[in-house]
């Protein structure tokens, strides 16, 4: 073999084991950023607390509507209107809740032939879609859904888009939450006794009077 094969081959070697040792230099490095992310999401989150938006839903979609209002972006600074906001002089900066769950969908009111042949029942039937899960605040910034008791650092906030003092949580509403809420439990390993209500910590009903959260614990638990 001549000596400018072997030179080759010898420097192949060598680009080949320098490639082999960045790469695991690089797989280490990486493991360690998904660790440290692991560890500091575990430290940080120890409870679920559930909420709902006390707002209808169903119409158009008012995750946005929500996170403008909590910022002061919209609302009246008059206390005895109607569309009176507080947050106008003391502005969030960002929607208060980790997560939300709202029907999102694309309506179909226009079409005629399908509404005469299925005529809607209530509001989710005039939309085509379903329940989906929102984005409020990264994970790695404290809520502002419920500052008593420390609950802003301790709890992610899970609002559920409705009004369930008036009524009751619809099944796929209902069925997306239980689905969505144990998945964070395994990944944060939170025990689904820190599943809690808002109403829990404050004098208020949220998630609602006709939500029942021991209900939802158990759900919950049938998915673990």
């Amino acid at each position: 073999m001549n000596r400018d094969l072997i030179s080759k081959i010898i420097g192949l070697t060598r680009h080949v084991n320098s490639l082999a040792r960045l790469q695991n230099e690089l797989r280490v490095d990486i493991f360690d950023l998904e660790r440290s992310f692991k560890e500091m999401i575990h430290r940080h989150w120890s409870y679920i607390m559930l909420h709902h938006s006390l707002t209808k839903d169903g119409q158009a979609v008012s995750w946005q509507a929500i996170r403008r209002w909590h910022m002061g972006l919209i609302g009246n600074g008059n206390k005895n209107s109607p569309d009176y906001n507080p947050y106008l002089e003391k502005p969030m900066k960002d929607i208060a809740y980790h997560f939300g769950i709202e029907l999102v969908g694309s309506p179909i009111i226009g079409n005629k032939e399908l509404l005469k042949a299925r005529p809607p029942q209530d509001a989710r039937e005039i939309f085509e879609g379903g329940y989906e899960i929102l984005v409020g605040r990264p994970l790695d910034q404290e809520g502002a859904h419920c500052k008593e008791q420390g609950m802003n650092q301790k709890a992610l906030g899970i609002c559920f888009v409705g009004n369930f003092d008036e009524g009751a949580v619809s099944l796929e509403q209902w069925n997306k939450g239980v689905i969505f809420v144990a998945s964070l439990v395994k990944l944060l390993d939170i025990p689904t006794r820190f599943i809690v209500g808002h109403r829990d910590y404050t004098p208020k009903s949220c998630p609602g009077k006709l939500f029942e959260v021991e209900q939802f614990r158990k759900a919950v638990g049938c998915e673990l």
